[in-house]
């Protein structure tokens, strides 16, 4: 979407980063109630993350999230990058698990 250029009164189109590329993530099925994902990082972006569709949040760190507790049962985690000068924000990653 684009915005407006300082001062110009003309517009800049942000383009959005592509998804985050995983290099860690939790196996498709456990018994573990603990779940870790990793990615590549892009310099000067921000990554936000999403555990069961609840919410965009800062992930733990720059490059990786962590969660521990998860209930048993079927659970979704997404990140995405978001650039901090503009606040678009790129297309997430996703990944599913079950925990037996």
């Amino acid at each position: 979407m684009p915005s407006p250029a300082s001062g110009t009164g003309a517009t800049a189109a942000s383009t959005p980063a592509p998804a985050p590329t995983f290099v860690v993530r939790t196996p498709a099925e456990t018994t573990l109630r603990a779940a870790g994902f990793g990615w590549l990082v892009r310099p000067g972006l921000d990554y936000e993350c999403s555990l069961d569709d609840h919410g965009w949040l800062p992930c733990d760190g720059r490059w990786f999230a962590t969660y521990i507790d998860v209930e048993p049962g079927r659970h979704r985690f997404a990140v995405r990058s978001v650039d901090p000068a503009t606040g678009a924000a790129g297309e997430p990653a996703r990944a599913s698990w079950v925990v037996a």
